[in-house]
């Protein structure tokens, strides 16, 4: 079953990589949303597809539980602004992917993977990059681990993360007057 496959990867996280292994157990898990075609995460949830998942074997998943990870852990989804969502994705899931290659993890088939990103690379670099030279193979709206996550409200949920963003500042500002 693979919700007791994905618990028992997880255990597999924590020893091999516990700071996204950390972040990857506060992620709520959800099984066969019909949205999902590979992997996605909204930086809440993580989404799997059972169909997809049932043909990876342990260390393909283990590498799309990282993925998904890896996303939350460099913030994708809150730093994606006004960018092209499907392109943004295709970046992130190179650097992800490259990262996690070299660190000795197998990767999905058909997983997006370009030669010319390297270590200094971040991610705003690499989309900026693609947008002016696109892949071949425009990304799809789902693409291999690292697909998008459903979008239904994600600018609400961005834009409220925002709002809480500049009121935790405006308090620690205020904090910090008051004991000065």
């Amino acid at each position: 079953m693979l919700e007791d496959r994905v618990s028992d990867i997880v255990s597999r996280m924590t020893l091999r990589e516990p700071f996204i292994a950390t972040v990857f157990t506060k992620l709520e898990r959800v099984f066969d949303d019909p949205r999902v075609t590979t992997g996605a995460t909204d930086g809440k949830r993580v989404y799997f597809n059972r169909e997809f998942c049932d043909k990876l074997d342990n260390e393909e998943l283990l590498f799309l539980c990282l993925h998904e990870g890896a996303h939350v852990v460099w913030m994708h989804m809150w730093r994606r602004d006004g960018r092209k969502p499907d392109l943004w994705n295709y970046a992130n899931d190179a650097i992800i992917n490259r990262e996690l290659i070299k660190s000795g993890y197998k990767m999905i088939k058909g997983g997006v993977l370009i030669d010319w990103v390297k270590d200094a690379m971040d991610s705003e670099y690499v989309y900026a990059k693609l947008l002016e030279d696109p892949p071949p193979q425009q990304p799809q709206k789902t693409s291999q681990s690292g697909a998008r996550a459903p979008t239904r409200s994600r600018q609400a949920r961005t834009a409220s993360m925002s709002r809480q963003s500049r009121s935790w500042s405006a308090g620690a500002s205020e904090s910090r007057r008051r004991t000065a």
